[in-house]
């Protein structure tokens, strides 16, 4: 069972829904984060789940929970600081697509890597997008992912879900370092979603402090994967 927990009421009509996991190099969750941190936009709610994830963390002084909604100006942003749990993942997946749907959000836009040693032409980045997108928003003038080419995880539970309740959705996905974290890559799909979707995000501290974030977010990965094993659960999707 997935809820989403509203803590700021309000209309969420003809809005973009903005997320990003921890998939290849970390580009979505890097990409996500930043988003909040630059945008400062307001917590208006929580995603609960069955078997929530026993992590929390401190920023500032403020309690940050492992998946939270914020708000600024037409974007929905969730930002989830860990991935759900594999026996979570597809009810998680299917709820916020549910719940996008039924709250009248006008589209969703994933963020993803892809392993840059496919990468084909000059472009940074590739696209993959619902049909309901294609019919309503047309074509994003990006090159699409190969064929044949396996999207897996949360993103591609959620790209999943979209096509099949007729949701648009796009994911924008950057050529992307396999083994580390990538920031840079990470900044690439900030600054297409900027020029596309009418974001306005700087990147430049992603790109000058790239390999202190890439230290950052190793070190986080490490703290949950102790956790994890010490709690006995191996379902977690990293």
């Amino acid at each position: 069972m997935v809820k989403i927990k509203l803590i700021e009421e309000g209309s969420l009509e003809r809005c973009t829904l903005i997320t990003g996991f921890h998939g290849l190099g970390q580009v979505g969750y890097i990409a996500v984060r930043h988003i909040v941190k630059v945008l400062s936009p307001k917590r208006i709610g929580v995603i609960l789940t069955k078997n929530l994830p026993p992590f929390i963390t401190v920023e500032n002084g403020k309690i940050i929970l492992p998946f939270e909604v914020y708000k600024k100006d037409k974007f929905i942003i969730v930002l989830p600081h860990i991935q759900p749990y594999r026996r979570n993942m597809t009810s998680f997946m299917k709820g916020l697509v549910k719940w996008a749907i039924m709250s009248k959000i006008e589209q969703a836009v994933l963020i993803g890597g892809v392993d840059n040693q496919l990468k084909r032409s000059l472009e940074e980045v590739c696209c993959v997008l619902t049909e309901t997108f294609k019919n309503n928003k047309g074509d994003l003038k990006l090159p699409y992912l190969n064929d044949w080419l396996f999207v897996a995880g949360p993103l591609a539970l959620m790209l999943g879900f979209s096509e099949i309740y007729k949701f648009p959705a796009a994911a924008i996905l950057a050529f992307a370092e396999r083994y580390r974290p990538d920031p840079k890559a990470a900044a690439a799909v900030i600054e297409t979603i900027n020029r596309l979707f009418g974001l306005k995000v700087n990147t430049t501290e992603l790109v000058e402090e790239a390999e202190k974030i890439e230290q950052e977010i190793e070190t986080s990965l490490k703290q949950y994967k102790i956790q994890e094993l010490e709690e006995g659960s191996r379902g977690m999707y990293i």
